[in-house]
């Protein structure tokens, strides 16, 4: 998983990032909250409930890339610095991608 930028519109912030297989076999990805696959937590360690867009549910082993948005929302008020994400694959969780220190605008 590639980070491509992140941008803050009022209490939502939006990461553009982008999934890429290089591997010999297709992989499944879970977005919803309820299964836990993608997580996202501030600096502090606090859980953020993820909302994604355009993320492949399976992404092919042909090496191109495809484009999303998970957006997570924030309080203004308290804004963290940093965000950290990670994402497993759908199957058996052996696949672990992980961003760390993503800064917050």
């Amino acid at each position: 998983m590639l980070f491509r930028s992140a941008q803050r519109t009022g209490s939502t912030v939006a990461l553009q990032v982008v999934l890429r297989n290089k591997s010999g076999r297709s992989v499944r990805f879970l977005y919803s909250p309820a299964f836990e696959l993608l997580k996202v937590s501030d600096d502090r360690g606090q859980e953020l409930d993820p909302y994604t867009s355009g993320l492949p549910a399976i992404v092919p082993p042909d090496g191109q890339d495809y484009s999303g948005v998970i957006e997570v929302a924030i309080d203004p008020q308290d804004r963290p610095a940093k965000l950290n994400l990670s994402l497993s694959d759908q199957v058996d969780g052996k696949l672990q991608l992980e961003l760390s220190g993503i800064v917050v605008p």
